[in-house]
């Protein structure tokens, strides 16, 4: 991952408000789009057990609601 990629966050442990921290990871996951039908190929760079923070080479229209499903693999556990 190059600094371009590097996900800005908050700066102190205080502004995080999740019940779960979320762990840093770096690897591939595939986010398919389920009302559309399309698969988008992107990085997952944090990940909890209440979610997770996916990088994505393109923006998804924030206009529609959609549902989603990812699948990565973490120390090669799929």
């Amino acid at each position: 991952m190059d600094k371009s990629e590097i996900p800005i966050g908050p700066t102190a442990a205080v502004d995080e408000r999740r019940e779960m921290l979320r762990c840093i990871v770096d690897t591939q996951l595939n986010l398919v789009v389920l009302t559309h039908g399309t698969m988008i190929v992107g990085r997952l760079t944090e990940l909890s057990l209440s979610g997770c923070r996916v990088l994505l080479p393109k923006t998804l229209s924030p206009s529609t609601s959609a549902g989603v499903e990812c699948t990565f693999k973490i120390r090669g556990v799929g």
